[in-house]
C-alpha cells in the first residue's frame, strides 16, 4: 500500500475513534445518575453526667404519689362533631384560621340557613374537591 493512503487511514481511525469518546462520554453525562443510599446516621458519643447526689428515702416516710397535672383526656369520639368539623378544617388548610372563616362564610352567603356543622361540612367537601 502507499503510504500516503496508510496515513489517510491512520487519521481517518483517529478521528472516529475521538468522536466516538466524545459520543460515549455525552451520553453518560446526560444520563440521570441514580441517588446515592443515605448515610447512616454516625453515633455521637454521649457526655458522662456526673451523678446527681439523690436525698435518701425517709424510713418514716411512705413516697405520696403524684397527682396529674392535666385533667384526664377524654376519648376521642366523645368530642363536639363541630369542634372535630372545625378541627378538620383547619387542618385542611394547614391551621389558617382566616382561611378557614372565609370558606365558612362562603358556604353561608350558598345556603343562608344552613347550620355551623352543615356549613364546615360544604366547606371541607368544596376544599376536597378543588384540591384533587
Amino acid at each position: 500500500m502507499d503510504s500516503a493512503l496508510i496515513g489517510t487511514l491512520g487519521v481517518i481511525i483517529l478521528v472516529v475513534v475521538i468522536a466516538a469518546g466524545a459520543y460515549a462520554l455525552a451520553r453518560r453525562s446526560a444520563r440521570p445518575r441514580p441517588k446515592a443510599a443515605p448515610r447512616p446516621a454516625i453515633p455521637t458519643e454521649q457526655k458522662a453526667r456526673p451523678a446527681q447526689p439523690q436525698a435518701a428515702p425517709r424510713p418514716d416516710h411512705a413516697p405520696t404519689p403524684r397527682r396529674p397535672t392535666a385533667p384526664p383526656a377524654s376519648p376521642a369520639g366523645a368530642a363536639d362533631p363541630e369542634e372535630q368539623l372545625h378541627k378538620a378544617l383547619l387542618r385542611k388548610v394547614r391551621g389558617n384560621r382566616e382561611t378557614a372563616e372565609r370558606l365558612i362564610q362562603f358556604e353561608a352567603r350558598k345556603a343562608p340557613g344552613a347550620s355551623r356543622s352543615t356549613l364546615m361540612r360544604n366547606a371541607i367537601e368544596r376544599w376536597e374537591q378543588d384540591n384533587r
